[in-house]
């Protein structure tokens, strides 16, 4: 793998059900969380800890394709049998190779919206998926 490799796709899979790859992928990210106290007596020293860590949703988009049933079944599904799962997504480069993985635990479906048609652009029509996780396994 040189330097110069970059993401091209991203493959999701929520436990058993793979949903293909999304061209776009936003909100990979974390944040710990920090408590602040000051010290009595010495105003110009404050104590720091960490109280937890944050799990921003991560939203995939893509061009309309056959894994959109699937996709929207298994968001609109959760909404009656609400499962959290592991979920995964991978980062290929141009030639396919996977540049970087990431596994989620507690994945769940926020969103979904399906693609939108106007025959006046010349443009693919897109899906966006967003997801909540409980965090990096």
């Amino acid at each position: 793998m040189s330097d110069d490799d970059f993401a091209m796709s991203w493959k999701f899979t929520a436990g058993v059900l793979g949903f293909g790859f999304f061209t776009r992928c936003e909100g990979l990210s974390c944040n710990v969380e920090i408590d602040e106290y000051k010290e009595g007596g010495f105003d110009s020293f404050t104590w720091k800890w960490p109280t937890g860590v944050r799990f921003s949703n991560i939203t995939l988009s893509r061009p309309f394709t056959k894994q959109t049933i699937p996709l929207s079944w298994w968001v609109s599904s959760s909404g009656i049998v609400p499962l959290p799962t592991l979920g995964e997504i991978v980062a290929s480069g141009p030639d396919g190779r996977v540049l970087g993985s990431w596994l989620l635990m507690g994945v769940f479906p926020v969103s979904w919206k399906g693609p939108s048609f106007d025959a006046g652009r010349v443009s693919a029509a897109e899906e966006t998926l967003e997801i909540c996780h409980q965090g990096f396994v």
